[in-house]
């Protein structure tokens, strides 16, 4: 096993039990504990929680997936959830076939209804935000047929910008400890989504290759999905949309979700926050040479999106 990846191939039980702890902590950090029952009824419907049209908002890191996401955890008929921990580790093992097919389901199902469990929310509508889920969207139709993926992109240059903020991918990490809740030491280190003939490449170049390399494939591995669907199941939409005229975006997931007029009214209210002030921000951060670095790895994307 990779040393910059920390857990074992296949995972031992504690290595899963820890997974599930983390998840549970994380949990319990941004929701509080969970709402004393009103009813006995209320804990029976729990027992057997609803996953029924869940929601998974995807996109590159650093495209305002975590906006997003609040918003939707804005609307009241929707049981929110912030990147698990036990699903963003399990993202490698079912993007790499380590594990079944049939085990890759009943994984996500088993933790997905555990986390509307635990936060008694039967009733509510699942939704989860999770960029590398972009990688793993056809497991996540076979298991939920009814879903819906919402893909924000944004400008690959501007997310590359952004990276900078983040010691996720950079080379000054490279001597440090820190390991994120997916597994991964921060640093240089090739992630599963590398192309496996690239992945010395992936060590060796420069911090702004790396982040519009993983910006590439984020957006084309939803897009391959995405473009073979049939139906309203996939809506893409686009960060500066979002950030320059919000009400028309939540107009479009409203009818997307089906939502009701107050979970409309929710959802305008929250998307209102947007701002477009980080929009073009590439165009002081990147010098000539800097862009030629972004074409090479993305100019066809960039160009197919309209970022030009």
């Amino acid at each position: 096993m990779e040393s910059f990846f920390r857990y074992s191939d296949p995972a031992t039980p504690a290595e899963r039990a820890y997974w599930w702890y983390e998840t549970f902590r994380v949990e319990r950090w941004r929701h509080g504990r969970p709402p004393w029952p009103e009813s006995v009824e209320q804990i029976e419907r729990s027992v057997t929680p609803s996953l029924r049209e869940p929601v998974f908002v995807v996109g590159s890191p650093r495209s305002g997936t975590t906006f997003l996401g609040s918003c939707l955890e804005a609307i009241p008929e929707i049981s929110y959830h912030y990147e698990p921990v036990a699903a963003k580790v399990a993202t490698r093992y079912i993007a790499e076939r380590r594990w079944s097919p049939a085990a890759s389901r009943r994984w996500l199902r088993r933790l997905f209804g555990w986390l509307k469990r635990f936060n008694l929310a039967a009733d509510r509508r699942f939704a989860q935000k999770m960029p590398r889920h972009a990688f793993i969207l056809e497991t996540l139709y076979e298991t939920f047929p009814d879903a819906t993926v919402l893909h924000l992109v944004r400008d690959g240059r501007d997310v590359a910008a952004s990276y900078v903020d983040e010691p996720w991918l950079s080379a000054d990490s490279l001597l440090g400890t820190h390991w994120e809740p997916g597994g991964y030491r921060y640093g240089p280190f090739p992630r599963f989504w590398v192309e496996s003939d690239r992945r010395a490449e992936f060590v060796s170049t420069s911090d702004l290759h790396r982040y519009i390399w993983s910006w590439r494939r984020h957006v084309e591995s939803a897009r391959q999905v995405g473009e073979r669907r049939d139906g309203d199941d996939y809506i893409e939409l686009r960060y500066e949309q979002l950030a320059r005229d919000p009400e028309v975006v939540s107009d479009q997931i409203a009818d997307a979700l089906s939502l009701s007029s107050d979970g409309t009214k929710h959802l305008q209210e929250a998307s209102r926050e947007a701002s477009p002030a980080s929009i073009g921000r590439w165009e002081e951060d990147f010098d000539a040479d800097d862009l030629e670095t972004i074409r090479e790895e993305a100019g066809a994307l960039l160009d197919e999106l309209g970022y030009d």
